[in-house]
């Protein structure tokens, strides 16, 4: 377990210098104009095995600008909508290095992570639903598309998720579906565990579990309750973590 984990390591190391690569890289490819760098992507995809279409177009659309006007929309968009968006930017996402070099560049996790700000009420059905469907695209953008190995490759969205579930201001229900999130992914691969540790979210978890005080006055043993389920599903989490890691 131990040789695993540390090959875990080393890979994550490597993808993380690559992406330093591309960064680097990407700074040329703005300078571009859109058809020359339209004939960069049809070049690189191309190969033995032809073009591959859908890959070419989820890059094209991200560097034609659709990224970002996703992006706004979800923060204006009503509940329904925002589905629909965070939905599409799930496929566009997913195994392009690029698009989530451009998602990140555009504060587009911060953006998802806002939605959930203004939201107070998570009592009723449809609220519920929208949580279920929610975090289900947010554990398949973590997981990138991985079928086989379901390794969370998304590393940015699987920070996102750990912010979700530390993030005091933020409703208490979506706090507990996060960290179920978390413990989904945990139970995915046991390498992730790895992933998980790269965003410090471990730390984030426990940092969390000391502030946890359930409110004074009405509604105060509901709350606790709440505050209780939260508590001991982190703590779940870490020793489980922990475990993974050993």
């Amino acid at each position: 377990a131990r040789i695993a984990v540390a090959n875990r390591i080393e890979e994550l190391e490597i993808e993380g210098r690559a992406e330093c690569e591309e960064e680097e890289a990407a700074t040329e490819e703005y300078a571009l104009t859109p058809r020359t760098f339209a004939d960069k992507l049809a070049t690189e995809y191309s190969g033995e095995n032809g073009l591959v279409e859908a890959e070419l177009m989820k890059e094209l659309i991200g560097v034609q600008g659709a990224l970002r006007s996703l992006a706004s929309k979800l923060a204006e968009a009503a509940r329904d909508v925002q589905l629909d968006v965070i939905a599409t930017i799930s496929v566009l996402l997913r195994n392009s290095r690029r698009n989530k070099r451009e998602f990140r560049s555009i504060d587009g996790y911060s953006v998802i992570h806002k939605m959930f700000l203004g939201i107070s009420d998570y009592t009723s059905q449809s609220s519920q639903v929208f949580l279920d469907k929610i975090f289900g695209i947010t554990f398949t953008i973590i997981l990138d598309g991985n079928k086989q190995e379901l390794y969370a490759s998304n590393i940015d969205a699987l920070d996102l998720l750990f912010s979700l579930a530390a993030e005091s201001d933020l409703h208490l229900e979506v706090r507990i579906r996060a960290v179920q999130t978390i413990h989904e992914v945990l139970i995915a691969h046991p390498l992730n565990a790895v992933s998980c540790r790269r965003v410090n979210g471990f730390s984030k978890l426990l940092s969390a579990t000391c502030l946890i005080e359930p409110p004074d006055g009405v509604g105060r043993e509901r709350a606790q309750s709440g505050e209780m389920q939260l508590a001991e599903q982190i703590v779940e989490i870490l020793s489980y973590g922990g475990v993974l890691l050993s």
